[in-house]
């Protein structure tokens, strides 16, 4: 399996356990997010010289299509 396939596997049984168990839904996104998306959001940032910038960013997530737009400061420390 590839890095991204092993990823994809991750998340897709995280949002099983989600509708598994809507009480640890938050602590299921939470994994999902300090181990999948951030690492792979920091290596952008660091390859595009984001560091210290702020703006407003949309994140898809290709498995599924969901889309989250936020905004930083700096978009690194976000």
């Amino acid at each position: 399996m590839t890095v991204d396939e092993v990823e994809n596997y991750l998340c897709s049984t995280l949002d099983k356990l989600k509708k598994a168990y809507p009480d640890l839904a938050v602590d299921f996104g939470a994994i999902e997010w300090r181990k999948v998306r951030m690492t792979k959001i920091q290596d952008i940032i660091k390859r595009e010289g984001l560091d210290g910038k702020s703006g407003i960013y949309r994140l898809i997530r290709k498995s599924d299509g969901k889309v989250y737009i936020g905004q930083a400061v700096d978009i690194k420390a976000r």
